[in-house]
């Protein structure tokens, strides 16, 4: 059975795209740059690599020098070159401490409503956690009642 294709997996595939057209960086060079197979990039563009990790996410934004939050916007969004920030587990453990405050969710909470375990809720809260997938991304932004962004951003609205 095939894994089903989300919004989160369909903004990644359009933004790979159009911020590596707008670097002038053809897939070749992107793949290059990555060291990953060419294949990987296409299929990423093409919404059928279902599986990036958020470590692979983050690097895919210092390449394309932008901040990882940008690979998840609508496509609308405003299109502005940013300085290349590796910093998407502290922003994910920060944000997702600070929703699950909000909503006044304890730690074991979130992860009993996710079917995780709490030890995977401590990883991404102390920022240890880098090989998130694209859906448990999206999974943990659905707990929260936020989107994926959200959890990527540097300064996220309270």
């Amino acid at each position: 059975m095939r894994p089903r294709i989300t919004e989160g997996h369909k903004l990644l595939a359009q933004n790979v795209r159009r911020w590596r057209e707008s670097r002038g960086i053809d897939t070749g060079m992107l793949a290059r740059t990555m060291g990953w197979p060419l294949a990987m990039i296409e299929d990423i563009e093409s919404a059928e690599q279902l599986d990036i990790t958020l470590n692979e996410g983050d690097q895919l934004a210092e390449v394309l020098a932008v901040q990882t939050f940008e690979l998840f916007m609508p496509v609308g969004s405003l299109m502005r070159p940013r300085l290349k920030h590796p910093e998407a587990p502290r922003l994910l453990a920060r944000n997702v401490w600070r929703y699950r405050e909000q909503h006044r969710m304890t730690a074991s909470a979130l992860a009993e409503k996710l079917y995780w375990p709490l030890l995977e809720i401590d990883k991404i809260e102390n920022g240890d956690k880098t090989d998130l997938t694209l859906d448990e991304l999206e999974r943990l932004s659905l707990a929260l009642h936020i989107e994926p962004a959200d959890l990527l951003r540097r300064n996220p609205a309270h």
